[in-house]
């Protein structure tokens, strides 16, 4: 399963990725056109195997993304939340706080992959990034063109097992 959190900026992306893989699983961010707005939801929550993953771009000030997350998510038990808008591919292990009361319901520890972007940048930070899970775990890749990937990330499948309730 190839993951895209956004930021397509055209359709020809999505069928690259199409190609790589048969099951992509992608939604809109604030920089695509209409075109692929009309194509891709906003917010996806689905399942991987035994985990449940929830899939959105985000929006507003790159340091409060993960209050965005918690307020899109508030009311879905996932295990993985896979986002962008940041345009800072990374990983997290995080829980949640529900609003108002932090300390004595915090969810159980999330995966939170971002993405990155699919943009040049001015720094040497990585882009053309996407998720990828197969049967070893999850992936956070940079695509490098002609087919050539680079792995910036593996989370294997024994620390999302110990996650499971």
């Amino acid at each position: 399963m190839v993951i895209h959190a956004g930021d397509l900026v055209s359709l020809d992306l999505l069928k690259q990725l199409k190609s790589l893989c048969k099951d992509v699983k992608a939604v809109w961010g604030n920089m695509d056109p209409q075109e692929v707005r009309d194509e891709l939801p906003q917010k996806e929550v689905f399942k991987a195997g035994n985990f449940t993953i929830g899939l959105y771009h985000g929006y507003g000030a790159p340091n409060n993304i993960f209050g965005v997350l918690n307020s899109e998510f508030k009311n879905d038990k996932l295990d993985v939340i896979v986002f962008g808008h940041t345009h800072r591919a990374g990983y997290a292990k995080r829980t949640f706080a529900p609003p108002g009361n932090p300390v004595r319901e915090r969810s159980r520890e999330k995966l939170f992959v971002n993405t990155g972007c699919w943009a040049k940048t001015a720094d040497l930070r990585p882009v053309d990034t996407f998720v990828y899970i197969n049967g070893t775990g999850l992936y956070l890749l940079e695509w490098k063109g002609s087919g050539k990937i680079n792995c910036l990330f593996h989370e294997p499948h024994a620390w999302l097992r110990a996650m499971r309730p």
